[in-house]
């Protein structure tokens, strides 16, 4: 029944509903048609309902009956429904509005509820006299034995929602009269605005606070209004809390179950369906004081199961359904009980679940299947708190990886996310390993030197063992790095680039050994220092010349060289020492110019020269000739190449003066000559010879031989002279022997032979 308001003469909003007893006389007014002629004046005004006669009898007579009448047909439901419509004539219009509302409204009804529509396929609606239902102040009102609704020309558009919404809320499915009226309102507020018509809720009555609407009956007085407005805010809030489609399915299935829709049901389904707290919705304002400590106590625990569920949602772990069955069953302290040991277990599950998160790990695999058994719950539980320590070693290591520019090996991720503390220490030796990755890298920042990237791969790879390896001998090269630059330095080596380079470029191997090189280097130049020293070489220079534009091999070609210089150029000037010549200054000048080569080619001529010289002076020793002069003063002053020329022409020359020597020393007029020397006379005019020699020590070779060629030739001349000359005085005197004997012969020839006759 839908109220109608009106002002009482004190003021107050007064509401009357039809006695019980009327509607039992117009249940049987049919049997006591003689008595009702006689009581009708007494009575008050009676419902169109009780004039179904009349009705009939107007349809028979037609368009002269007093009633109009109309019938439509809708399809709720698979089904027609027959709608017939009768109203005072005058009231036409008014009644063929409220039955094409009707018309309407019926589908949108049945779409917003899962209520089945129950009942006759036909519906009858009657049109009274305002007046009459002014007397009971109803706006309109449904009799639920036959399923007529009752309305007045001024009937809301409104009440004829809500009266239609009764096919649907009806005793028989809602046996709480407050849910009657209350579900009926409820569906008239969702159907209202879809049919354009304008719906304004019942204000609240003073008489509804603190009455619940379970106690709630019908009466004469303003609580009869609870229903409609308290009922309808249940409603409306229960539907935002547990959300429309949830509430209509539940009230749709609860309606076709025995006993219906009940408040506890309603509220036990509900929460069950949508997960969510309704115990503060009705308490107080649907149940009677006598629960509150029940429904306080649920409104807690459902809280609990509420946050208990959405931290297992959270985290992808079912929750074990015991609590909602105890719930659902009203057994609290079970429910109470269950949460003891499942809660402890999901806020462990959440801490971990959540660092996982953050961690970029999958850890959901621990729980995403654990059933619902306590001693399995518990089982994990101790197993998260191995955790934290397991997800802050692997947390440090993505941070470190991270900075590094890392990727984190997927081996490290699973076990991580597997949560297992056996692979605690493998964690550990990672992070140290990226501790010293971390450290030797910045020391390559800091030595500006390429780190490879092998221990990355290995790190990739997941194989720690072999990135740590890399690292360490990578920190054993920066050591051994850092050492030979600090040898290196003071000779200005390019040990640093050198090193650096092979690093670059061929990786670890290739630096390592160019260190080993490098370090073979300086300790061989280490070794060579002093007689570098003593000799005056640039060997620091040369060695870094070779460093800086060939490279190690270069350098080590070098100080080979410089070591068999120093050697040969030691022994070279020892030679000198002895001979009293200075040879330093003709193979030092060449090493200086950094050109090896040529020192070595420099100390081969010396040496050759010296050999030269000590078997040439040997020569002209055992001749008898000096040489030595000649060529030390060239040596000292004009060079090794003059000198060698001196040598070599002392050397062609020698044995030809030598002989010349001797046959001078043989001629009778070299002895007559130096005889008849007188002391005025020059060296050359006395001893021509000498002055050969003297020559020939100077150096002078040439005019030497020159020299010595005149004297031979003149002396030569001279033995010729003389020899004509004694060949002439022979042939004189043989010639005058020759006359004289001739003469003798002749003579005693001549002189006649004693004894002759």
């Amino acid at each position: 029944m839908r109220y109608l308001r009106r002002v009482a003469s004190d003021g107050e909003e007064m509401m009357a509903a039809r006695p019980r007893w009327c509607r039992a006389l117009l249940r049987y007014a049919w049997l006591w048609f003689l008595a009702g002629v006689v009581l009708v004046a007494a009575l008050p005004p009676r419902p169109a309902s009780a004039q179904n006669p009349l009705c009939d009898v107007s349809n028979l007579l037609g368009k002269w009956g007093l009633y109009w009448l109309q019938t439509r047909t809708v399809v709720v439901e698979g089904h027609e429904l027959e709608l017939r419509f009768c109203a005072p004539r005058e009231h036409s219009i008014v009644a063929e509005q409220m039955l094409d509302l009707a018309v309407r409204a019926l589908p949108v009804l049945d779409a917003l509820t899962d209520v089945r529509l129950d009942g006759s396929h036909q519906r009858t609606f009657f049109l009274e006299d305002t007046q009459k239902l002014l007397v009971l102040n109803a706006d309109g009102f449904i009799d639920s034995r036959n399923d007529a609704i009752t309305l007045h020309p001024g009937s809301l558009e409104s009440t004829v929602i809500h009266e239609l919404a009764h096919y649907w809320s009806d005793r028989q499915r809602f046996p709480e009269r407050w849910m009657v009226e209350a579900y009926a309102e409820y569906l008239t507020s969702l159907a209202a605005p879809q049919l354009a018509v304008f719906f304004k809720p019942l204000l609240q009555k003073r008489a509804c606070e603190g009455l619940p609407l379970q106690d709630w009956k019908p009466s004469w007085g303003p609580a009869d209004v609870c229903p409609y407005a308290v009922g309808l805010q249940v409603f409306e809030e229960l539907a935002a809390a547990a959300g429309p489609d949830t509430l209509r399915r539940v009230i749709g299935d609860l309606s076709r179950q025995r006993g219906g829709v009940r408040s506890e049901a309603l509220l036990t389904y509900l929460e069950r369906e949508s997960g969510a707290n309704l115990s503060p919705l009705m308490r107080g304002r649907v149940f009677g004081p006598e629960l509150d400590d029940r429904l306080e106590e649920r409104a807690k625990l459902q809280d609990r199961r509420i946050q208990a569920t959405s931290a297992a949602a959270a985290v992808g772990i079912p929750m074990p359904p015991v609590v909602a069955e105890h719930l659902n069953a009203w057994r609290h302290q079970e429910a109470a009980a269950a949460l003891e040991w499942i809660e402890p277990v999901l806020h462990e599950v959440s801490v971990t679940h959540e660092r996982c998160v953050a961690l970029q790990l999958d850890c959901a695999a621990l729980w995403r299947d654990l059933p619902p058994d306590p001693g399995r719950w518990m089982a994990l539980r101790e197993r998260l708190r191995e955790a934290p320590q397991i997800l802050s070693v692997y947390g440090n290591l993505r941070d470190a990886a991270e900075a590094l520019g890392l990727e984190m090996p997927a081996a490290f991720s699973d076990e991580a996310a597997r949560l297992n503390f056996a692979a605690l220490r493998g964690l550990q030796a990672a992070e140290e390993t990226l501790t010293l990755a971390r450290t030797t890298e910045e020391r390559c920042v800091a030595v500006q030197a390429p780190c490879p990237a092998t221990w990355r791969q290995s790190w990739n790879k997941g194989d720690t063992l072999a990135a740590r390896g890399v690292l360490e001998a990578l920190g054993a090269l920066l050591n051994a790095a850092a050492q030979l630059e600090a040898r290196c330095e003071g000779l200005e080596f390019p040990c640093g680039a050198l090193w650096r380079q092979a690093l670059a470029r061929e990786g670890l191997e290739a630096a390592k050994t160019a260190l080993d090189v490098l370090a073979n280097l300086l300790d061989t130049y280490a070794r060579l220092e002093p007689g570098c020293k003593r000799l005056g070489l640039p060997c620091a220079a040369v060695v870094r010349q070779a460093l800086e534009q060939e490279g190690p091999e270069a350098a080590k070609t070098a100080l080979a060289g410089l070591q068999d210089i120093i050697e040969r150029g030691t022994a070279l000037e020892d030679r000198c020492g002895d001979l009293g010549v200075t040879c330093a200054s003709l193979w030092r000048e060449a090493i200086k110019q950094g050109d090896i080569a040529a020192g070595r080619q420099v100390l081969g001529e010396l040496e050759t020269l010296l050999d030269e010289a000590v078997r040439v002076e040997q020569a002209c020793a055992e001749a008898g000739w000096s040489c030595a002069k000649a060529w030390r003063d060239r040596l000292a002053n004009a060079g090794l190449r003059e000198a060698r020329e001196v040598l070599s022409a002392q050397e062609r020359a020698l044995p030809v003066l030598a002989e010349t020597e001797r046959g001078l020393a043989s001629s009778f007029f070299a002895r007559i000559s130096a005889l008849i020397a007188t002391e005025g006379d020059s060296p050359r005019a006395a001893d021509p010879l000498a002055e050969a020699k003297r020559l020939f020590e100077e150096g002078k070779v040439e005019e030497a031989q020159e020299l010595a060629n005149a004297v031979k030739r003149e002396y030569d001349q001279r033995e010729r002279q003389w020899l004509i000359g004694v060949a002439l005085l022979i042939a004189v005197i043989v010639a005058g022997l020759g006359a004289l004997l001739l003469f003798r012969l002749r003579r005693r020839a001549a002189a006649p032979a004693k004894g002759a006759p």
